[in-house]
């Protein structure tokens, strides 16, 4: 990961982040995601992975393995709906075919919708026991 935000750097520009001294910036521990599958709540394969500039989070990577490769991404847009919400208490991710949700003090809040058709009830009953990260 270390080897991807150093590659980052030289075209910083490219992802927003022009203003950013990477000499500052660190990798913060992995934010948990799940979806749903089943009408059930699964870990995720996507890894979200935050960027932090003096302890606070100015970027998301986004890490999934397709067949034999990884696939990175990186992306700042729900990073101000995340801190809307989780106000630097535990949270989680959740994808469902409506959208991206953060879970966050026994509620969850839609951070992006999606554009299936298929729409999936969540019942933030049966994520009380979610590991949380605290944003």
């Amino acid at each position: 990961m270390e080897d991807i935000l150093c590659a980052v750097e030289p075209q910083k520009a490219l992802f927003g982040l022009s203003d950013i001294n990477f000499e500052n910036v660190q990798l913060g521990e992995e934010i948990p995601v799940y979806e749903t599958y089943n009408n059930s709540l699964v870990p995720s394969e996507l890894h979200i992975v935050p960027i932090l500039l003096d302890g606070e989070v100015i970027s998301l990577f986004y890490i999934m393995q397709s067949e034999n490769e990884w696939i990175v991404q990186l992306g700042k847009g729900l990073v101000s709906k995340i801190k809307a919400y989780a106000n630097n208490s535990p949270f989680a991710i959740i994808y469902t075919s409506e959208g991206a949700y953060v879970f966050t003090n026994g509620e969850y809040y839609l951070i992006a919708e999606s554009d299936c058709n298929e729409q999936t009830k969540l019942d933030p009953t049966s994520v009380s026991s979610l590991g949380n990260k605290q944003f």
